[in-house]
């Protein structure tokens, strides 16, 4: 959303946590308490509010034509140029990482955590002083730059953005009509074109949190250990901000995409008509970003990563590429592709009568490595292998008919004005769907919450063998093979495709049954009464897909693999609608 915006971490007004903290010297050992007394052991207020404003610029035009060659064949060619540019702030109240003016030499240090006299607390790294353990991570003061690489308020040479502008984009298009008989009974069709994404989702370009509140141009300072009488003179620190942009300045390819089809028309006696076409299509230099600050597999396990005073690993932030930074998001690498095809089959009456119904069959497959803008690609892992797949809404198989049925007046009615008022010109109608379930994966976690990869990209199972089970085996309480999986171990990345199985498919009846009255000439009543699920046919969803592993790699969730929920039940409504 755009708008004044300060971050999800405090409010403009402040905000106190009176929660327990046993360093805190003021603690009354009760969070009522430490709220009746004014004791807090954290205050957080942002700096102030940022605009969140910005615009983007978009000039488009074309031109076309259609010429009919012959008698029987017509061709349409088309061209639409685009010119736009990105997000732009429209006042400075932006901010991201340039990562050409980061100076590993210049990055801001932070409190390490030290133990003196048995006690954890944060030690300055160039004085030696020390804090409460509650500044541990906090920023040290005069000792690096916590704003290194940042720009606030965009480039200049940029308007104000952190993009350049792509260049002229062109998009052709051409299609063609062919009557085989010169009749119109049988037409071939089809064509080609090219698609450019020129507007895109301005959350992720500027308007984005991560860019209009980041610092400079917000800052939520931390105070600690103080009441409310004193607040003026709390001790407070910053600490880095939960994640941070930076763009890639170069701007030359644009999400395209090239989508094509080719298909028969035969119309069939009795008012109707078939359509058969094969439709696909391909897209590329789709948008994806990369979390550049994710540690290097195993980092935590190094020795300089151990935490002397835990004996545990330090926290992440100590052990980041970015030092001074949590998350650096890299927005816009435009390396995604996704493909598309499909056998488009529709039968159509529409003739005058009764009785009207459309069918429409689809067999298809889309596969890619996402269908989300900046989804996130690995770091350590060839994304090509590790996201690439059959795309969350793809559907094998989907059946969708269609009907509107004028139910016949009846004849004994037709002398009685009030009987044939509440008898004649019912209509039923409804849509009917049959259609495969979507692609899911494997995900999986260790009963004893134990880091077995020190970093590096998300781990995924083993498949040891075809998880698929044939559709007489298949059961509600077992969808897919479990035994098919194992738990990845120390170092371990697994070898899990994105998509795994296939969730449960859909049958589904909607109809609506109604009628309007005519009251007066311009005044009339509609009653409709519409069925959802028609039905109440149990329409099964959800699959467990959670492995669940101990510490010696057994699978103990005694769900995994079952059904566990379902589509929505029978709904009926009624409605009565005056219309004038």
């Amino acid at each position: 959303s755009e708008g004044p915006r300060i971050g999800s971490s405090a409010d403009l007004g402040g905000r106190f946590l009176f929660n327990r903290d046993a360093n805190n010297p003021l603690d009354t050992n009760h969070p009522f308490a430490n709220a009746a007394f004014g004791v807090f052991r954290e205050y957080r207020q942002a700096s102030r509010y940022s605009s969140g404003a910005a615009s983007m610029y978009l000039f488009e035009w074309f031109v076309q034509d259609s010429w009919k060659a012959t008698r029987n064949l017509s061709l349409d060619f088309g061209l639409r140029f685009s010119r736009f540019t990105d997000y732009r702030l429209r006042n400075p109240d932006g901010a991201a990482l340039d990562l050409g003016r980061y100076n590993p030499a210049n990055a801001a240090q932070l409190y390490p955590p030290a133990l003196i006299n048995g006690v954890r607390v944060a030690r300055n790294p160039v004085t030696g002083a020390t804090l409460p353990a509650v500044f541990i991570g906090a920023f040290v003061p005069n000792a690096g730059d916590p704003l290194n690489g940042m720009i606030a308020g965009g480039v200049p040479e940029l308007k104000n953005g952190f993009r350049g502008n792509p260049p002229l984009q062109m998009q052709p298009r051409f299609g063609f009509a062919y009557d085989l008989a010169g009749k119109g009974s049988t037409v071939v069709r089809g064509g080609i074109g090219v698609y450019k994404q020129a507007i895109f989702s301005s959350g992720e370009g500027v308007i984005s949190s991560s860019v209009v509140t980041a610092p400079p141009i917000v800052d939520v300072p931390n105070l600690f250990f103080g009441t409310i009488p004193s607040l003026r003179s709390v001790s407070g620190a910053s600490f880095p901000t939960n994640e941070v942009f930076a763009f890639n300045p170069e701007w030359e390819n644009v999400a395209t995409v090239y989508k094509w089809s080719f298909g028969i028309q035969q119309r069939i006696p009795g008012g109707m008509l078939l359509d058969t076409a094969y439709v696909g299509n391909t897209g590329r230099h789709l948008r994806h970003s990369r979390q550049l600050n994710t540690l290097a597999p195993g980092t935590r396990f190094l020795a300089s990563s151990l935490d002397s005073t835990t004996n545990r690993p330090l926290p992440d932030n100590f052990l980041r590429p970015l030092p001074g930074f949590t998350n650096v998001s890299l927005r816009a690498e435009d390396v995604g592709w996704s493909n598309y095809h499909s056998l488009q089959v529709t039968l159509n009456k529409r003739k005058a009568g009764p009785v009207q119904y459309g069918i429409a069959y689809t067999w298809s497959k889309a596969m890619g490595l996402s269908d989300e803008d900046s989804s996130a690609l690995p770091m350590f892992t060839n994304y090509r292998t590790y996201l690439y797949g059959k795309l969350p809404f793809d559907q094998t198989h989907v059946f969708v008919a269609n009907y509107s049925y004028r139910l016949p007046n009846l004849a004994a009615a037709q002398s009685n004005g009030l009987a044939r008022g509440l008898l004649h010109g019912w209509n039923l109608s409804g849509i009917t769907t049959f259609a495969s379930g979507f692609p899911s994966g494997i995900s999986f976690a260790y009963s004893d919450g134990v880091d077995r990869t020190g970093g590096g990209d998300a781990q995924r199972v083993w498949m040891r063998e075809n998880p698929l089970l044939p559709r007489d085996a298949r059961s509600l309480s077992r969808w897919f093979n479990t035994n098919a999986f194992g738990a990845p171990g120390r170092l371990e990345f697994g070898d899990a495709p994105r998509d795994v199985f296939r969730g449960p498919g859909i049958a589904n009846f909607d109809a609506t049954f109604g009628k309007d009255f005519r009251l007066t000439e311009r005044l009339s009543l509609q009653f409709r009464s519409e069925f959802y699920n028609l039905f109440n046919h149990t329409q099964y969803d959800g699959v467990d897909s959670t492995a669940r592993f101990d510490p010696q790699g057994r699978q103990i969730n005694a769900r995994f693999g079952q059904v566990i929920s379902a589509r929505a039940a029978r709904e009926v409504q009624f409605s009565l609608r005056l219309q004038f």
